[in-house]
Order: structure tokens, then sequence, then C-alpha cells
């Protein structure tokens, strides 16, 4: 009896073990295939929904963030119309008002997409039919839309062209099996180029935007691009003239060319020195001559109208220059007596040049004397120097000085003379 009650007690406590277990696993398995929803099972959660023009590479369960930070995920993605409605669930109870914004950002450089959400503020009240406008979104900014750009044609060229470049990668096999064998590290530094780009601080839905924005610039310019491509093709068709052989001649010649072009410029630096020193000695000259310029315009603007008559002149001038060409060589002879003559009377003139004055006082009461008057008499009187009133010392007016009846050379003036007709010493002729 003993023995099948501790039976039933064992296999008791084995079933309750049992169902333990099974409740531990089904436990277990529910926060498993919820935890991807970063969330505890019961917690509270409220939902929001957005409609997008696009979505892009969006997908369930994708991130919800609010600055960076993680408040939900993504629910379900709908088609409404020609809109996709968006329901993401938010942890705990988040308010959602009427000026709630939405936008679709990029989570890693391989397209991986999170929206980015922000509530908005109580003064906008609260949202209308739970929905954030497709006006308050912003839809997805992918790299593949740069190929937008491109006409069709263009397009169908680039496909042959990575066409092509995927059947020559395979022909050559050494040099991918070498790419594959150093892959490792590459991708060591792929990866960090990814953490780099996810990094928040790499703004890279800013940098997307940018380059959207970059490529609606583009639009409409299909010909240039393929008028720039046509000229890319002749360019590289031309290196490889001659299976790139003169292009490889040359970047072995490079490094000693560019030594040797190194040393002469190294040798200019003193001819750029004395060429310098030139130029600022040039430029005073440069400088009056820039100012000179309007003057040199103005004559040479004027000077056609007076170099027109020169040729007349010219003309008329001709016989009497050809005339006074034989009087000058008639005249040789007579220029050395001439230059005797000159020469001679030099020392009589240097004794006459101080009464130069004087001569020409002389010459006019000469022809004072002359000259007839209107009873035509000449005034010719003879004077009797007498001592006067003027002459004698001390019986002139006060302060007068006596005067000199015989002056120096340069003294005398027909109009320096006293009331008695004496000559005032002293003055030159005015």
């Amino acid at each position: 009896m003993t023995v099948a009650h501790s039976g039933a007690r064992a296999r008791g406590r084995t079933f309750l073990v049992g169902i333990a277990s099974l409740g531990a696993i089904a436990l277990l398995g529910y926060v498993m295939f919820t935890a991807n929803q970063g969330r505890l099972p019961g917690a509270a959660a409220s939902t929001v929904k957005a409609a997008f023009t696009d979505v892009g590479q969006a997908d369930l369960n994708s991130e919800v963030r609010r600055n960076a930070q993680r408040i939900g995920s993504v629910s379900s993605i709908e088609v409404v119309g020609d809109h996709a409605v968006v329901t993401m669930t938010l942890d705990g109870d988040v308010p959602i008002y009427g000026n709630a914004t939405a936008a679709l950002w990029d989570q890693s450089a391989l397209g991986q997409k999170f929206i980015e959400l922000q509530p908005g503020d109580p003064s906008a009240g609260p949202l209308v039919d739970g929905v954030i406008p497709v006006g308050q979104t912003e839809e997805a900014h992918d790299i593949s839309h740069l190929l937008d750009v491109f006409d069709e044609p263009t397009r169908a060229s680039l496909r042959t062209a990575m066409q092509e470049m995927g059947g020559g990668a395979a022909g050559y096999g050494p040099g991918l099996n070498g790419f594959i064998g150093g892959a490792p590290g590459l991708l060591a530094d792929v990866g960090t180029v990814a953490a780099a780009a996810a990094d928040p601080e790499a703004r890279l839905p800013e940098f997307l935007r940018s380059v959207d924005h970059l490529a609606v610039r583009f639009q409409g310019r299909s010909d240039t691009f393929r008028t720039l491509l046509r000229q890319t093709e002749s360019t590289l068709a031309a290196l490889n003239v001659d299976g790139t052989q003169p292009l490889g001649e040359s970047l072995q010649k490079l490094p000693g060319t560019l030594t040797a072009a190194r040393s002469a410029l190294d040798a200019l630096n003193e001819p750029l020195a004395d060429t310098r020193v030139a130029m600022e000695a040039l430029r005073p000259g440069a400088q009056a001559l820039g100012d000179a310029t309007p003057d040199v315009r103005g004559v040479l603007r004027e000077a056609p109208v007076p170099l027109a008559k020169v040729p007349g002149v010219a003309d008329a001038a001709g016989p009497a220059v050809e005339d006074m060409t034989h009087t000058f060589t008639e005249a040789g002879p007579f220029v050395p007596r001439l230059a005797d003559g000159l020469s001679s009377a030099a020392p009589p003139l240097q004794v006459l040049a101080p009464y130069a004055d004087d001569l020409g006082l002389f010459s006019d009461d000469i022809s004072s004397v002359m000259a007839p008057h209107a009873d035509f008499r000449h005034m010719l009187r003879i004077v009797i120097a007498v001592p006067s009133t003027a002459t004698v010392s001390g019986l002139g007016p006060v302060g007068a000085q006596p005067a000199n009846p015989y002056p120096a050379p340069g003294e005398a003036a027909h109009r320096d003379r006293d009331a008695n007709g004496a000559l005032i010493p002293g003055r030159r002729p005015s």
C-alpha cells in the first residue's frame, strides 16, 4: 500500500513538472515570436497610421523612431488608392496631434528603412481619423532613384555596359580569384564604412536628400551627359591605343621628367626674383604711361587733320627748300669769315654791354630830338651844367640826395630826372 502510494505521488510530480515545462516552453515561444516588437508581452501600446506616396523598402517590423530613439515598429502596410498606409504600433500611450509628421529615412547604406515620427504639439489639436495625411509625410529616397534621371536609351546603354563588364569579369578568372581572396579584409572595411554611414552623426538621410535634389538638377540634360560619355569613350580609346604601351612608357618616364621639371622650376626662382624687381621698377613708368594714355589718345585722335596738311605744305615748301639749299651751299665760304667777325666783335661788345641801357636812352633821346613836331621844329637845346639847388649839398630839399651829373653805366634813365632837369642817381631805367 505504501509502495503504490509512493508511485502515484511520483507520477503526479512528473505530471506537474511536464505541465510546468510545457507552460515555460509556451511562454518562451511567445516571447521569442514577439521579441522583435521591442516590448514585453501585455505591455501597453498605441497605434497610429500615416499615408505615404512611396514607402520604398520599408517592411513589417521596421523601426519607428523619435529623435533617433526607438518608440515602436511597423505592424502593417496596405495600399489605399494611390497611397500606402503604414500602421505603426507604439510602445506605451503616445499622444498624436494634428501637426504630427512622419518621414521614411535610411537606417543603413543597404537601403533598410525606419520611420522618423514627430507626434506634434497639443496646440494643433488631436489627429483627425488617426491618419497622418500625405502632406505631412516624407517619402523614401533610395539610391536607385538616381537612375531615374536617365532616359530609356541611356538605361539600355548602361545595362549593356554592365553586361559587358560582367562578361569581362567572368573571363578574368585570376583577377577575380585574387579579389575574392582579399574580400575578407575588404568586407571588414565595408563593415566599418557601413557602421559609419549608419551612425546618426553621419546624417545619411540628409546626404541622400541632397543627392536627390542633385539628381533633379540633371533632368533634361541627358543630351549633355550623352555627349560627355561619348567624349569620355573617345578619350579612353585614345589611352588604350597599342594596348596602352605608349601610356605605360610615359608613366615609366614620368618620375624622371618630374625630377627634371622640379630642377628647372628651382632654377627659375632667381630669374623670377629678378623679374619681380624689374616689374617693380617698371611699375612707375607703366603708371605714368597709363596716366598719359588719355592725352596720347587725344593727340592721335586730333593728329589726322594737321597730318593731312603736311603733304601740301611739304610740296609748297619744296622750291623754297631747294633755293635755301643753294643759298647755304654758296654761303659756305662766308660762314668762317662771319664766325671770325663775331669772335672779333666779342671784346668790344663786352665793353659796351654795361652801357646797353644808356645806349638805348641815347637812341631814344636822339630820336626825340630829330623827330619833327607840329610846328616843324626840332627839340634841340643846349644846357650848361652848372650847380643847382639839387646838386649842391645842403641846399636841396630835406631828405634829397645830391644828384650826380655823370652816373655810372646803367644808372641814367629818361624818366629819372628832377624838376630842374638834373639826373637822379641810384635808379635804373624802368
